[in-house]
This record gives structure tokens, C-alpha cells and sequence, in this order.
């Protein structure tokens, strides 16, 4: 199965209609009261939050296509791992330093 990269759009816009749904959902069981004059607010910031999500991410992933296509990567090279009882060990061969 083909992996497809995360769409924060679609995210947001599952989350924030599952938050709508569940709070009109406890309004109308009286549980709580929805002020529906907050709905537009909330949308402007799950909307600029999901734009600004997708620009970082984007951002990100050319900058770490870049850099793997110029061979640099920010990491430093991984030193091979010893045994914990390399010191003890009675193997005839020798560990080289």
C-alpha cells in the first residue's frame, strides 16, 4: 500500500467538523450551550493555524530534500556500537581500537 503524505486541510477540517457536530450535539441534548457567534472566529484560526502547519512543512521538507540531494545531512555519523561486556568478553579474536 502506497503511503500518502498528511494533508493538514483535510485534517483540520475532520477535526473541526467532529468538534462542530459534537457540540451541536450537546446542545441540542441541553448539556451545554453552543454560541454559534464564535463559530466564524474559530474558523479564521483553524484556518491560518492549518496554513501556517502546511507552509513549515513544506519548508521543511525542501530543505531536507536539498540537503540529501547535496549529500550534507545535519547529523553527525552514527559510531558502530560495542557489546556492553566487550571487555569481558573470552573471544580469542582481537578487537581491533
Amino acid at each position: 500500500m502506497k503511503r500518502h503524505p498528511f494533508d493538514v486541510f483535510a485534517f483540520c477540517a475532520g477535526v473541526l467538523f467532529g468538534v462542530l457536530a459534537f457540540g451541536f450535539l450537546l446542545d441540542g441534548l441541553d448539556v451545554w450551550h453552543a454560541d454559534v457567534a464564535l463559530i466564524g472566529p474559530v474558523l479564521l484560526m483553524v484556518f491560518g493555524l492549518a496554513v501556517f502547519l502546511t507552509t513549515f512543512s513544506r519548508l521543511r521538507r525542501e530543505r531536507v530534500r536539498k540537503a540529501s540531494a547535496d549529500g550534507t545531512t545535519d547529523e553527525k555519523p552514527r559510531e558502530p556500537e560495542e557489546p556492553e561486556d566487550a571487555e569481558h568478553s573470552d573471544s580469542t579474536v582481537p578487537r581491533l581500537p
